[in-house]
């Protein structure tokens, strides 16, 4: 009985755990990101003189090329498994973001940096549903709801952190 209910302790801690580090880690990545990744086209039209209409283009390349990429990350995911398809995910991201921080001669060019931003947004936004079913999975349907809840936050840290920061 005694050992029945330490093993019950446990499962609830790590019920607790890990939906409580995904959304935590989604929340922080909002708000790190800010308002900063919304405005890179108009930056690169400023730095690699694209005209409006290319950089309207990258406004409706993303969502497209994000909506592709989800739905590999989910066929993968049925293959290799939703957190390593995730992990692998972000980890490209991050890369692209750090060969777009390199700012090379290469970068002024416009056929070079657009689509890496573009592959960059797609990689790093296309498995959230992915972690969000991960999440639920360690979540009672009683509480799915509070943690739901939870995630809006990530939702309003892109605007919320340029009003924190322009009143810091």
């Amino acid at each position: 009985q005694k050992g029945d209910d330490e093993e019950t302790r446990k499962i609830s801690r790590k019920q607790f755990w890990i939906p409580a580090i995904l959304i935590c880690s989604d929340i922080i990545a909002a708000l790190a990101s800010g308002m900063t990744i919304k405005f890179f086209p108009l930056f690169f039209q400023n730095e690699t003189s694209l005209e409006p209409v290319f950089v309207n283009m990258i406004y409706i390349a993303s969502p497209l090329m994000l909506s592709l990429f989800a739905v590999v990350a989910q066929r993968i995911s049925m293959k290799i498994g939703r957190m390593q398809v995730c992990l692998a995910f972000k980890t490209i991201g991050i890369l692209l973001l750090c060969v777009m921080g390199l700012k090379q001669e290469w970068w002024k060019k416009a056929e070079v940096i657009v689509p890496i931003f573009i592959l960059r947004t797609a990689f790093m936004n296309s498995t959230a549903q992915l972690l969000k079913s991960v999440t639920f999975d360690y979540v009672t349907k009683a509480d799915r709801a509070k943690w739901a809840s939870l995630d809006s936050i990530s939702r309003f840290g892109w605007s919320g952190s340029a009003v924190l920061g322009g009143i810091l």
